[in-house]
């Protein structure tokens, strides 16, 4: 009778990793009959260097048909390719991950061939039907999210928020520390090249452990910002986070820590507010000075609509102060109603025609006179308009939204009788007589000598 047993096994590339392709050489012997019909030959994955395909530990890696050896002593050698369990595989967390196993082989493994001697078609030793090898990389982590949500809906640009999540770690290994980054997308799928939103580090998990709920303060970008303008102003975006962004953990699935799906690790929800007008003045002049009290003039300027949004109507009020900060304190010159401004748009140059405070105005009085004084403007002055920045419609500079200049004229002389009295009546042809008076200045200059004529009428 035939008697088959293993003459020589070798796992040719070692160390190996887990879900690599390897090859071993072996030779299988007999010392019996011929063998003039198939058998098969199963290979095995084992912790221990006890083959045994019936114990329920070992894992079939694959098998090769032997078409038979005549009455050949040996089959001489062949070379088998096989492939280990992939990372995380049951069977290496059973076995604790990285170390040493066995690859080994069982001959005859259907019984297909009578033999003299049924025990020796495994085990038999080192390296005469298996070898030990070193095998790695058989556990890593797995981190992928489970929950996320914005916790209110919808949001406003500007908005710091509540983003709520959980993570787990499905591999075989713990994951050490990690970070998790959250980006706001203008579409549901979340990349790097998206807004950034922050991050956050987190301890290491344990294999199968889970976060639990954590929660995170996002701040959504500002009015106006790039980002808005860019994806169309107020509507659908997307806040997800990439588990792992910094790529510090080494894990047996890459592709799964980001876009997993609506409330997994990411939340699409509606932003409102994202644009907004924002008039600022870009130029302003008195085109010309000096000024005298009295007289009207013409002031040029210019205005922006810096925003996002078209402005709507909105009004513009001059005035004049007595130093370079305008506020609607100062003396009031007048007002402009214009037309709405598109985003991004300019009036051009526009003209208004103002007129200076006459002579000896209380204005001019309460200020000392002759002097400095700055004609500027306050844009959208009955705050029609919703801006994105409402600080900037006035006091910008000079020769922004204001102008400083001389004004003279501002004060004169005003001399005035406040009695008369002819102090005997009546009066007779001839006589002399004593007219009492009083006259006052009530200007805001001084008269300089002057003379009184009396007459008889």
């Amino acid at each position: 009778m035939p008697d088959l047993f293993g003459l020589d096994f070798d796992v040719l590339n070692e160390p190996l990793v887990a879900g690599s392709t390897f090859n071993i050489d072996y030779e299988i012997g007999n010392l019996g009959t011929a063998v003039n019909g198939p058998f098969r030959v199963a290979f095995y994955l084992s912790k221990n260097n006890i083959i045994d395909p019936n114990a329920g530990f070992d894992v079939l890696l694959s098998s090769s048909t032997i078409t038979g050896l005549g009455s050949n002593p040996s089959t001489g050698t062949f070379t088998r390719s096989l492939t280990l369990p992939g990372v995380n595989d049951p069977f290496w967390q059973t076995n604790s991950g990285d170390g040493t196993y066995h690859i080994g082989m069982v001959i005859d493994s259907l019984n297909q061939v009578s033999e003299s001697n049924e025990t020796n078609n495994r085990n038999r030793g080192f390296l005469l039907d298996w070898d030990d090898v070193v095998i790695n990389n058989t556990l890593r982590a797995d981190l992928v999210a489970t929950s996320a949500n914005v916790v209110l809906e919808p949001q406003t640009a500007g908005n710091s928020f509540d983003f709520d999540y959980n993570i787990s770690n499905i591999g075989g290994a713990a994951t050490g520390n990690y970070t998790v980054s959250f980006y706001l997308s203008g579409n549901d799928f979340i990349s790097g090249a998206d807004k950034s939103l922050g991050s956050v580090s987190l301890r290491s998990l344990a294999a199968g452990a889970t976060t639990g709920t954590l929660t995170t303060r996002l701040t959504m970008p500002g009015v106006n910002d790039a980002f808005w303008l860019a994806n169309g102003g107020n509507g659908d975006y997307t806040v997800g986070m990439i588990i792992d962004s910094a790529n510090t953990v080494t894990e047996s699935n890459e592709g799964n820590n980001r876009n997993q799906g609506q409330l997994i690790d990411f939340d699409t929800l509606v932003v409102n507010g994202t644009t907004a007008a924002d008039l600022v003045a870009t130029s302003a002049n008195v085109v010309l000075e000096p000024q005298t009290a009295g007289n009207s003039f013409d002031f040029d300027y210019n205005i922006s609509n810096i925003g996002g949004a078209a402005t709507g109507n909105y009004t513009v009020s001059f005035y004049l102060s007595g130093n370079d900060f305008i506020s609607g304190a100062d003396k009031s010159l007048g007002s402009v109603s214009l037309r709405s401004l598109a985003a991004g748009a300019t009036t051009g140059t526009l003209t208004t025609r103002l007129t200076m405070p006459g002579v000896n105005d209380a204005f001019w009085l309460a200020n000392g006179g002759n002097g400095d004084y700055t004609v500027g403007m306050i844009i959208d002055s009955a705050n029609t308009v919703t801006e994105s920045n409402e600080g900037n419609n006035r006091n910008q500079g000079q020769l922004i939204d204001f102008d400083t200049l001389v004004v003279n004229g501002t004060t004169a002389a005003d001399l005035v009788a406040t009695s008369a009295n002819v102090v005997l009546e009546p009066q007779t042809a001839g006589n002399s007589f004593d007219f009492d008076y009083n006259i006052s200045n009530i200007g805001g200059a001084a008269t300089g000598n002057y003379t009184v004529s009396f007459y008889l009428s």
